[in-house]
């Protein structure tokens, strides 16, 4: 906004001097003083319009002050006071809540030492002049008011998606390095324990380990730098990784004391894209790292579906002793409902029908395949 009115008011202020120099020096009847005060008046006037976006109430000082000279002087001519209708708006658009309601006071006091030099041919006059001016100030005060709110709103709501994302992105990081560091403790307890007796399955193991951290490396390295990054809409992005990548997650047990099968729906890959794709693969990550921690050795079965309404469902089950009585879902069951919560589904934890511990999540279809 300021910048278009800095566009617009120079034309506005040479067309307001062209105008006023004409009346001044075609008017046979004023002398030559009146006729000097009014050319200077005029060109101050025309100046306060040309700098008012950068000091709007120095401005409308000015131009007030100036209005008022003239009328005392009888140098002003018919169209003086509408180069104060321009500081008035502007004052009203641009400066902020007190220095607007004071440019309205100034205003007001201008249009008064102006006809107290100047007497207006009738009250309906001042009071028609007062309410011109009270009008273009209440029209740019109440649009000024409205983009605050506007911009006010639009800070609030990025706020709350970067910091949305912000927890997305550390949920991210603890999933990664809490399922790395659990499959490398057991793969390396593994090679300790074989090394003497299988030193090929040692090495095996070690191969293993080498490949696990090469792959969070990456993971870590992908998450990281997206914590830093801004899309072209200056928005964080999220990790990149989706149901595409499960088998590659479900390669990463091997040897680890979890026997894993992963059983993926093509209707179900089809509907499971973007957003949804990458929470699917993390509420699997986690609950077989849950497998890892508290089921070995176990098998465990992966199985995403999609439901003839159309909901995806994704299950984790596998066969350990199962929870013990009194147990209580910890840091990374947490996690996978706040997932689960973001797509607007619901997670089911707990003893598997048939024994062990089961991760049950459902997402309807409305955020299923969701891009965002």
């Amino acid at each position: 906004m300021r910048d278009a009115l800095g566009r617009l008011l120079p034309l506005l202020a040479a067309a307001y001097a062209a105008v006023a120099l004409t009346d001044l020096l075609g008017d046979g009847s004023r002398s030559a003083g009146e006729v000097a005060v009014g050319v200077a008046g005029t060109l101050v006037l025309s100046a306060t319009m040309v700098v008012a976006p950068q000091l709007p109430l120095t401005a409308l000082l000015i131009a007030g002050a100036t209005i008022t000279v003239e009328s005392a002087t009888h140098a002003d001519v018919a169209i003086s006071p509408a180069a104060t209708l321009v500081s008035i708006f502007v004052v009203g658009r641009l400066a902020d809540r007190r220095r607007a309601v004071v440019g309205l006071v100034v205003a007001i006091v201008s249009v008064l030492g102006y006809y107290a030099f100047s007497p207006p041919g009738s009250p309906a006059e001042l009071v028609s002049t007062l309410a011109a001016y009270g009008a273009f100030w209440g029209v740019a005060y109440a649009w000024a008011r409205r983009d605050e709110e506007a911009e006010r709103a639009r800070r609030a709501d990025r706020a709350l998606l970067l910091a949305e994302l912000r927890t997305q992105m550390a949920r991210d990081l603890h999933d990664i390095i809490g399922h790395t560091l659990n499959v490398v403790v057991v793969h390396a307890g593994a090679a300790r324990l074989s090394i003497d007796a299988a030193p090929e399955t040692s090495r095996a193991l070690l191969r293993q380990i080498e490949d696990v951290g090469s792959d969070a490396l990456a993971d870590l390295d992908d998450a990281i730098s997206m914590l830093g990054e801004a899309s072209a809409e200056g928005e964080l992005r999220p990790t990149t990784v989706g149901i595409g990548d499960l088998p590659e997650l479900v390669r990463r047990f091997a040897g680890s004391g979890v026997v894993v099968s992963l059983d993926v729906d093509p209707a179900a890959a089809d509907l499971a894209a973007g957003r949804t794709g990458r929470e699917v693969y993390r509420i699997v990550q986690e609950a077989l790292t849950n497998a890892l921690k508290h089921a070995t050795p176990c098998a465990a079965a992966v199985t995403v579906r999609r439901e003839a309404d159309a909901h995806l469902v994704v299950t984790v089950q596998d066969d350990g002793p199962g929870p013990v009585p009194g147990w209580t879902a910890g840091r990374g069951l947490g996690g996978i409902r706040e997932r689960a919560a973001r797509l607007g589904g619901t997670v089911e934890v707990g003893p598997g029908p048939e024994g062990g511990f089961r991760v049950l999540a459902r997402i309807p279809r409305a955020t299923a395949g969701s891009a965002s």
